[in-house]
């Protein structure tokens, strides 16, 4: 019979470290959620803001760079498995960091090193924040994904610096869930 309480003890103790690892909230990001390309900013052209004040020689390359590395997604997926979030845009491979903030190393799609870093908060109006940061030799993107309370609207704002940039390039996407 003790024994038994101490197994009961012990999955109810890991339900509660599984329900704090997940919050309520948190739980709707999990899923597939589509761009709607008519709400979200036309990342062209805050990559032409973004490069404006740059020379005519280093304003092409920047601007080809900018392109390669933020083309905007068809569609994202979340998972969220109980100490860490699993990001994957169609065509490529998927980003699975620990919440806690913990760096990990990881590669691009052109094989350049960057380190990635991921926290989850939740929001106080019920929605929930993932904060994905990646920082490379040569800049730093940081991707704020919002979800909505409702779980129906992800907002991702983009932030992508550089000492080479003269100023950052900045843009918003819309994603609404596949499943509504």
């Amino acid at each position: 019979m003790l024994a038994l309480v101490r197994i009961v003890h012990a999955v109810a103790a890991a339900l509660l470290v599984s329900a704090a690892a997940t919050p309520l909230a948190a739980q709707g990001l999990a899923g597939r959620f589509v761009r709607d390309a008519a709400a979200s900013d036309d990342v062209q052209a805050a990559i032409e803001r973004a490069v404006a004040e740059m020379s005519f020689v280093t304003r092409g390359i920047g601007r080809s760079r900018l392109k390669a590395t933020n083309q905007p997604p068809a569609d994202v997926r979340f998972a969220l498995p109980p100490d860490s979030i699993v990001v994957h845009y169609a065509g490529q491979p998927e980003l699975r960091a620990r919440r806690d903030g913990s760096p990990r190393e990881w590669r691009n799609a052109a094989g350049e090193p960057f380190r990635a870093r991921v926290t989850m908060v939740n929001a106080p109006d019920g929605g929930v924040t993932v904060r994905q940061v990646f920082e490379a030799e040569d800049g730093r993107r940081e991707n704020a994904w919002r979800l909505d309370a409702a779980g129906s609207t992800l907002t991702l704002d983009v932030t992508v610096s550089s000492p080479r940039l003269p100023q950052p390039l900045r843009y918003r996407h819309i994603f609404r869930s596949a499943a509504r």
